[in-house]
């Protein structure tokens, strides 16, 4: 059985995951605006649709993620409060790239 990491590989681990997931949503908003830029009206809200929802589902991964490779599964109240607090800086972090989203896309 292998040890849970301690906090400081659990900060490594969670900060890395919350980095990877910012930037790969914001390479997709990237990507979209270079391709968008000249479709029509509807194309470009079934794109922002499916962008949000990727980006909300690129958050729930990160959380999942972080929540695995804890190996706490609720066994000490540090790790929940730690998972608890990721989960709500990837809501914030999801509910600004949905804005952002949003933003970049208003015609």
């Amino acid at each position: 059985m292998t040890k849970p990491p301690t906090l400081l590989q659990l900060t490594r681990i969670s900060a890395t995951i919350w980095i990877g997931a910012l930037l790969f949503c914001l390479l997709l908003v990237g990507i979209a605006a270079g391709v968008l830029t000249q479709a029509k009206l509807a194309t470009v809200e079934l794109a922002v649709t499916i962008l949000v929802v990727v980006e909300a589902v690129v958050g729930c991964i990160a959380v999942a993620s972080v929540f695995l490779r804890s190996k706490s599964y609720l066994q000490s109240f540090k790790r929940v409060l730690w998972i608890v607090g990721f989960t709500l800086l990837q809501l914030i972090t999801s509910l600004i790239l949905a804005g952002g989203t949003l933003l970049v896309f208003n015609r």
